[in-house]
């Protein structure tokens, strides 16, 4: 990256992914946190301390600083709407925590505020940034594996912010949904990159099997791609205590295996290609990936992402309109789950 530029940095929210985004952005010379807000001033303080920023209870004045160019928006789903609307409105560029929002209507908003502002607009959707990921997009977009078939994304893990006193993510209002909108839209988001298709249709069943909340915490979503490809994506957020996840994409000349570089708890991690073989695929080029990565690492390649197209004034990798797709493809799933049928697009 530029290093002719500084770009200082609000955070709008100070919970646990508002307290990774400002670690993230710490680890990079071109940016400066200069601005924390959040509704609970203990949570606003302690971040803005560690990071030599202002903290605020009111995230308006933060908004109305002229020196702030940036802000992450980093706080339940039902705000995202307005935070990004009005961040792009006082003309600070977004970056905003995947869902988008709770409707198609709001992710358009967004997307309208951004552009008449002129501001870069970027969603959180941050697998597209796991080394693994990226060098599977490099090997399709080569051919390696020639024109998908299929393709699956499977997301295991205990759901245990559900439990957690204050959690918001068990409550329908707050949040849109449970597992699917707030991780299995990460796995649509992913697939539909790499396969490199719009979603055309979605046929989903879910439920709430293990916690007691309002949302749902299994289930499964089967997607079919305007190129022909189709998907299946599962989640779950009920495992007694293992987590994991694995993507696999079958196309006419190989099969990819992707399993994730950061979590220790899985058993096999990396990129695999079957051809007549089995290859394990060298994930970064000319350089020793990390004995021990880690989801930090991959969140500071997006925030790099970020702060680049702001200095290079170019569209980010992850677009307004590609967390609107996702959004929708979701949101399908959800209206699929009610009517018992395949939603068209």
């Amino acid at each position: 990256m530029s290093n002719f530029k500084t770009i200082r940095v609000g955070i709008i929210g100070a919970g646990n992914w508002g307290q990774f985004h400002a670690r993230a952005y710490a680890r990079i010379p071109e940016a400066e946190i200069v601005g924390i807000a959040s509704r609970s001033r203990e949570k606003a303080e302690s971040l803005a301390k560690k990071h030599h920023a202002i903290w605020y209870t009111d995230y308006s004045k933060l908004l109305k600083r002229d020196d702030v160019d940036a802000v992450s928006i980093c706080t339940p789903t039902n705000t995202h709407a307005k935070l990004a609307v009005e961040t792009a409105q006082g003309g600070k560029h977004v970056l905003c925590e995947k869902p988008m929002a709770m409707s198609i209507e709001e992710a358009n908003e967004i997307i309208t505020a951004a552009r008449k502002a002129n501001v870069r607009l970027m969603l959180g959707h941050v697998l597209r940034f796991s080394p693994e990921c990226a060098k599977a997009k490099d090997l399709i977009d080569r051919g390696e594996i020639g024109d998908i078939i299929m393709a699956s994304d499977h997301m295991y893990g205990r759901g245990l912010i559900l439990d957690a006193p204050d959690s918001w993510k068990g409550m329908q209002a707050a949040s849109g949904g449970g597992v699917f909108i707030e991780v299995g839209i990460h796995s649509v988001d992913l697939l539909r990159w790499l396969i490199g298709s719009e979603i055309q249709s979605v046929y989903a069943k879910m439920g709430t099997y293990v916690h007691k909340v309002e949302v749902e915490d299994n289930g499964i979503i089967f997607l079919e791609f305007e190129n022909g490809s189709y998907a299946t994506i599962l989640q779950c957020w009920s495992t007694p205590g293992v987590i994991g996840r694995s993507t696999q994409l079958i196309g006419k000349k190989g099969i990819l295996l992707l399993l994730p570089t950061y979590d220790s708890s899985y058993p096999l991690k990396g990129l695999k290609l079957g051809r007549k073989k089995w290859e394990n695929i060298k994930i970064i080029e000319g350089e020793k990936l990390k004995a021990k990565w880690t989801l930090l690492d991959t969140l500071e390649l997006e925030v790099r992402e970020f702060l680049e197209s702001i200095i290079q004034d170019r569209e980010p990798a992850v677009t307004g309109e590609d967390g609107k797709a996702a959004l929708q493809a979701v949101l399908a799933a959800y209206e699929s789950v009610k009517k018992g049928k395949p939603i068209a697009l």
